[in-house]
């Protein structure tokens, strides 16, 4: 690197890539055609081509080159690996590479791992195929540019993640189960969803055994359903259960969410109120609102209209005495 370089990395720039493009001369089209995508892609390149002019001195061009370059890459053919110029660079590059200056690259054109020479066995060296030459050099631009292959990491699937809460006072697998219907739940309504016993397994890695007694354990806390029938069983959730496990999985709890809907009710003529009405107000979905509303009526704060429009649990509810007495405890 150059002062110039060394003055950015102490600034905290990064400099951007430079690539030396080692060929024999029988190759000069192919490197010219990689020389200029290579600087298309924002990658300073070296090529003979067009830095060397007439009169210049070739060896004090070239040193200048090899000693500014980030990476250095060759170009092995058949040809470029007799060529006793191109070993030379080679060498200098290795030293290069060795000295910590620079990173080597070898870039195989009709060349297979086995034929390269010893020194380069060792390292990877990415092949470029002509018929696939844009797909190849993008392969090769991210790697200078130090574009990572690795895929985003996603979320540990719920049948991996067995993190139970401990204040959620269930077993590890009956917490699975809930987990997986809160993750997966449309609108928060009782059978929302239904899901073959079977298939639960496996996507919770449970066995049949392990499946059931969560499923008691949740059924013995009006959580769950377990439906049986000819030729198998599915599972599906309770209205309550996401009353009961939302806060620990979700970013709201169904307890504070009925606490906003009892002060919106009481501060409204004549303490009644529309679900959708109230949902838009806060910027809710049905699958917020309606754990909320449930919460409510299985406290008795809410009279139990019997009116309901799916998707929501009770289109139209009013507060009974009971609500304000609760409000003011909290």
């Amino acid at each position: 690197m150059n002062r110039s370089e060394d003055r950015d990395i102490a600034k905290g720039v990064v400099a951007r890539p430079r690539v030396f493009l080692s060929h024999a001369s029988e190759d000069h089209e192919l490197a010219e055609r990689i020389a200029r995508d290579l600087m298309a892609r924002g990658i300073d390149t070296f090529f003979d081509g067009w830095e060397i002019r007439s009169g210049d001195g070739i060896r004090q061009k070239i040193d200048a080159g090899l000693g500014a370059c980030t990476h250095f890459v060759v170009l092995v053919t058949p040809v470029s690996l007799t060529k006793r110029w191109v070993n030379a660079e080679i060498d200098a590059g290795y030293r290069e590479k060795i000295e910590g200056r620079c990173r080597f690259i070898a870039l195989r054109v009709g060349v297979e791992p086995a034929a390269l020479p010893p020194l380069l066995g060792g390292l990877h060296s990415p092949r470029l195929d002509v018929c696939r030459f844009d797909e190849d050099m993008r392969t090769l631009v991210g790697d200078i540019h130090g574009v990572s292959r690795r895929p985003p990491l996603g979320a540990v699937p719920v049948f991996a993640d067995r993190i139970v809460p401990s204040e959620a006072g269930v077993s590890p697998h009956a917490a699975q189960v809930a987990r997986y219907f809160v993750a997966h739940s449309e609108h928060g309504l009782s059978n929302d969803r239904t899901v073959d016993a079977a298939a639960l397994c496996e996507s919770l890695g449970l066995t049949k055994d392990e499946l059931l007694d969560a499923v008691d354990e949740l059924e013995s806390e009006d959580c769950a359903i377990l439906h049986e029938y000819a030729g198998g069983r599915a599972v599906s959730p309770t209205a309550t259960l996401f009353v009961r496990f939302d806060r620990y999985w979700t970013d709201h709890d169904a307890e504070q969410d009925a606490l906003r809907v009892a002060t919106y009710l009481l501060d409204h003529r004549n303490g009644s109120a529309a679900s959708p009405t109230v949902a838009q107000h806060f910027g809710w979905s049905t699958r917020r609102m309606n754990p909320a509303v449930q919460f409510l009526l299985m406290h008795g704060l809410i009279e139990d209209d019997p009116s309901m429009a799916w998707p929501w649990l009770k289109y139209h509810f009013r507060a009974n005495r009971s609500l304000r007495r609760w409000l003011q405890q909290r």
